[in-house]
């Protein structure tokens, strides 16, 4: 008899889930009103606009130094790339580049260049060309070579003038590879001081 005078779970559950459903319905309808009635977002972005020009005319007054009025307008790096690194060299910077444009007469250029071939040889964090590697040490040899040969060998008025022919050639050479490597060394340089390890 109980069982026939008591309501069931399922008729009381009824009627609230479609009062749920009415009430769902009235609020989002009232979201969508409200949503409809809201002012264009253009308007907020001139206040925002405004504000931001307030705030740097006042920075601007007052005698604050320049390193506090900083702004940074995007960190997106998509929009400013940084360029890709030159070939042959190691992520890691060095402890001072050096400057092409303090040096001033000849003899201090070519000092300074020799130093930075020296340097580049050295250096950890660059890694010199397999041309240059293999060939710098060969034009050696050959030099060398081209000595020994032509005093073993002596003809006359043709010999000292293929040796020196052969030494100059040389010696053009090898000039042009190193630089021809210190250009991309300074290129490494100029990098690793602009833009720092990544």
């Amino acid at each position: 008899m109980n069982a026939m005078t008591e309501p069931s779970s399922e008729t009381l559950s009824r009627p609230n889930t479609s009062e749920r459903e009415a009430a769902l319905e009235d609020r989002i309808r009232k979201l969508e009103s409200a949503l409809a009635e809201r002012p264009v977002a253009s308007s907020d972005e001139d206040a925002m606009t405004d504000r931001v020009i307030a705030k740097l005319s006042a920075l601007a007054g007052s005698g604050r130094s320049a390193a506090d009025r900083v702004l940074v307008l995007a960190s997106d790096d998509s929009r400013y790339p940084v360029p890709p690194l030159p070939q042959g060299a190691v992520i890691n910077p060095p402890t001072q580049p050096i400057d092409p444009s303090q040096r001033r007469w000849f003899f201090t250029q070519f000092w300074s260049e020799i130093q930075l071939a020296f340097r580049m040889y050295f250096d950890p964090h660059y890694r010199v060309s397999r041309t240059t590697q293999f060939a710098i040490p060969g034009i050696a040899l050959l030099l060398v070579f081209d000595y020994f040969f032509f005093s073993w060998v002596s003809i006359a008025f043709v010999s000292p003038i293929v040796e020196r022919l052969l030494a100059v050639c040389l010696g053009v050479l090898g000039y042009k590879l190193i630089v021809r490597e210190l250009g991309r060394y300074r290129d490494v340089l100029e990098y690793l001081a602009r833009y720092g390890p990544r």
